[in-house]
């Protein structure tokens, strides 16, 4: 079963070398999550296709920040490496984030690192604005966090605007804070230009926005260039601004000509 491992954890390690230099990753070697690898010198089982120099030139991190980064080598090295809760390897907020962040892979990732090392998961604003920015699977990773650690966080202008801005789960994810920290979420000029140009999910946000705050939402000419500047969804966006807002909506010479460089009619 070992040898099994280890096998497996050299081919997915050869893989990441092969195309680290096409991601911003630096050649990396897993040291924590392989028990009989413990410097450069001892990667004899990795195959020939890492070479002398390669093993030399590589930088040792911890196998959480791989989990954290790469969601390609995720899948082989995740129980392997949180099942390590003796290891001294730290969870930095840069790990932290990472996982907030990885699409594929942080819902599976972020639970695993709080149950097991949660007293060293730093819960940052960094960290919740890269949850909030997931396209993929950031309602499910705020969630965790709310519910694992709601007193640390703060619903800050930024998580909110990173929510507005997601095109892909950004109104599910601003409806989550609405109902878990309803009064924390900071509706600014900021967060519904983000909303009006959030290309794909900027009309359903927007009508949350609308559904939640009502005449609050702060409806500035910027807010109305950014609805006209949006190619995808312009169109809903201003139909929706101009049914909720009506009079006050103006409509400038810089709006028009956003509209026009987006091809909204």
């Amino acid at each position: 079963m070992h040898q099994d491992i280890q096998y497996n954890a050299a081919f997915d390690l050869t893989l990441l070398v092969a195309t680290a230099r096409q991601s911003r990753y630096r050649i990396t070697v897993i040291l924590s999550a392989l028990p009989s690898i413990t410097s450069a010198s001892d990667c004899t089982s990795v195959p020939s296709t890492l070479s002398e120099k390669k093993r030399k030139n590589a930088t040792y991190i911890p196998s959480y920040q791989i989990l954290a980064t790469n969601s390609s080598v995720a899948q082989t090295f995740r129980k392997m490496a949180v099942a390590k809760t003796n290891s001294n390897d730290p969870i930095t907020e840069d790990i932290a984030k990472a996982a907030a962040e990885n699409g594929d892979s942080g819902k599976e990732i972020m639970p695993l690192l709080l149950d097991k090392r949660r007293a060293e998961v730093q819960i940052t604003e960094d960290v919740i604005k890269a949850a909030a920015g997931n396209r993929e699977s950031g309602k499910e990773i705020m969630a965790l966090l709310l519910d694992k650690r709601g007193p640390e966080i703060q619903i800050t202008e930024d998580v909110v605007k990173a929510a507005a801005e997601n095109w892909e789960s950004g109104k599910e994810i601003m409806a989550l804070l609405f109902d878990k920290r309803g009064a924390e979420v900071q509706i600014s000029e900021d967060v519904v230009k983000a909303a009006a140009g959030n290309e794909y999910n900027g009309k359903k946000v927007m009508a949350l926005l609308f559904d939640k705050r009502g005449a609050e939402v702060p409806i500035s000419e910027d807010v109305v260039k950014a609805a006209a500047g949006n190619g995808e969804s312009g169109k809903e966006i201003m139909a929706l601004l101009l049914n909720k807002c009506g009079p006050e909506i103006q409509i400038s010479e810089d709006v028009v000509e956003a509209a026009a460089e987006s091809k909204v009619q």
